[in-house]
């Protein structure tokens, strides 16, 4: 009986990017690619990372009601050091380390800043721009001179295609006296996420500073107490924010006063 007839394959040769080799080949140059890419973009793509990991921190810190953020008296900077989480330079003074924002200014802006801060917290303005909002204390106190200044500074926030960006660190501020003040840490309004108060002590008389984010990235600071600011702005009374329009109640049981029109 004779053998039978050999089959005959059809199929052919299997493609290209099936074959072994090849398969092979295409790993070794998504490797070489790869390598490339975290050599040429690695170190930078770590920095961008970390940078943005101390963004979320900084826009999402908060402190208690009534957390002293800084003061000038003596008897309230004995009681902050003893908590702990305090610096001071001398026994009249005492200033809360926000460690949020010290950490991400200090990898935005190497060596970052010393300032203390009385407000760091994401707002979100009329217009839907949020932004990392917050407010440096500068104390000028001193036995010629005493005052505090309040300067607000404003961040878009970054993403993974793209970097933080610093849009201002100025702003309308407000400067109050220096001596015998105690600033009280700020709190996010959760009725208006445009909108935080500042609560200060100033020789004895409690008042409270009202901040708003406009649309165009600046950020006003105005006391209820007119005495209380040193230096009024009167740019910054133009803004008509429709929350002081109604009789609402702060965290001091005291009525938010009519801020002053500018007539054309």
């Amino acid at each position: 009986m004779s053998d039978p007839p050999p089959q005959l394959d059809y199929t052919g040769r299997a493609p290209w990017h099936r074959r072994r080799g090849a398969r092979r080949a295409l790993i070794l140059v998504a490797g070489i690619l790869l390598g490339l890419s975290l050599w040429r973009f690695g170190p930078e793509a770590i920095q961008r990372t970390q940078l943005l990991l101390l963004q979320h921190k900084a826009m999402a810190y908060s402190a208690p009601l009534g957390t002293v953020a800084f003061t000038v008296d003596k008897e309230h900077a004995k009681k902050c050091m003893a908590l702990g989480g305090y610096a001071s330079s001398d026994e009249y003074h005492a200033a809360l380390i926000v460690t949020p924002w010290k950490d991400f200014y200090a990898k935005y802006s190497p060596p970052g800043g010393s300032a203390p801060i009385a407000f760091c917290h994401e707002l979100v303005s009329p217009g839907g721009h949020h932004r990392l909002v917050v407010v440096n204390i500068g104390d000028r106190s001193s036995f010629e001179v005493s005052s505090i200044s309040l300067t607000p500074g404003v961040f878009i926030p970054g993403s993974l295609m793209s970097a933080p960006m610093q849009r201002l660190m100025s702003g309308f501020g407000t400067t109050i006296p220096g001596y015998g003040t105690t600033i009280y840490v700020g709190q996010v309004d959760p009725a208006d996420a445009s909108h935080f108060t500042i609560e200060t002590v100033l020789a004895g008389s409690h008042d409270t500073i009202d901040g708003y984010l406009l649309d165009n990235d600046t950020v006003t600071l105005d006391p209820r107490d007119d005495a209380t600011n040193l230096f009024p702005k009167p740019t910054t009374w133009n803004y008509q924010p429709p929350a002081l329009q109604r009789s609402t109640t702060n965290a001091l049981g005291r009525k938010h006063k009519k801020r002053k029109q500018t007539v054309p």
